[in-house]
């Protein structure tokens, strides 16, 4: 890109450089103005005054607590990529990929703010989001956990063994936090997780299930829900699929970029 034609970019991305930094820096500036603390008589103050009833039927200290700083990290998480996305347009060349890597990131850590930050879904429901996440992460940890090989010497078998057993061990203590409160975690063997109610209804399903929305149905709800309806899904699709393809090198993707 010649020189004139960068300044001309450069210009035509300016006006959305600046909506970008004035949202972030809003969004960054919310909680330290009250605090960290949530406000008498709000939703979230009300949840943290349940959670102090709940103290001995879970062997989870601070379920809401928790689940509650989830939701400001995920959505610190996105504020972030978004920040740096603008910033890639007000730099000294254009970005041809970067940005797009950015946008994925962006859109699913919103998508999962909004999610665990969604107000009037009740104490129940966020703990159970909360729960989630917690148990998704101990399964991938526990993914992440290698075997043993037959080329390990006797030290390196033992600390791989060691924390196979820790992660296993973890994800045994997520999935059981669920039992006091007659959920159960279901999925655990190919990692599509689901708290879901031990009670069923009349057709045999559980009588609610809580599991993150796939990120392109996160793309609808945040884009275009309220605007297209259902057609609003073919859209999530293929733009999580178009980013996704971007972020792992696939050549579909690439061309388009």
């Amino acid at each position: 890109m010649s020189e004139s034609r960068f300044e001309e970019f450069h210009k035509a991305m300016a006006p959305t450089v600046g909506v970008m930094r004035t949202l972030t820096d809003a969004i960054t500036a919310t909680a330290p103005k009250h605090g960290y603390k949530a406000e008498r008589g709000c939703e979230a103050e009300g949840e943290l005054r349940i959670e102090d009833g709940l103290k001995g039927k879970t062997t989870w200290d601070r379920p809401l607590t928790d689940t509650h700083s989830m939701g400001g990290v995920t959505l610190l998480a996105a504020t972030d990529y978004a920040r740096c996305f603008g910033d890639l347009f007000d730099g000294q060349r254009a970005p041809v990929f970067g940005h797009l890597a950015l946008a994925r990131a962006a859109l699913e850590a919103a998508m999962a703010a909004g999610w665990l930050n969604e107000p009037g879904i009740g104490w129940a429901e966020r703990a159970r989001r909360g729960l989630w996440e917690q148990a998704k992460s101990a399964w991938e940890q526990r993914e992440a956990a290698q075997a043993p090989s037959p080329n390990d010497d006797d030290e390196a078998a033992e600390r791989k063994e060691a924390e196979r057993d820790g992660a296993k061990k973890r994800l045994d203590r997520w999935c059981a936090v669920a039992e006091p409160f007659g959920w159960e975690v279901l999925g655990r063997s190919k990692g599509k997780l689901c708290v879901v109610s031990k009670e069923r209804d009349a057709k045999g399903d559980p009588v609610f299930s809580t599991c993150r929305p796939w990120p392109g149905v996160g793309i609808d709800e945040l884009l275009l829900g309220d605007v297209l309806g259902p057609r609003a899904h073919d859209l999530g699709r293929t733009q999580w699929s178009y980013l996704s393809g971007v972020e792992h090198v696939t050549w579909f993707a690439m061309k388009e970029a």
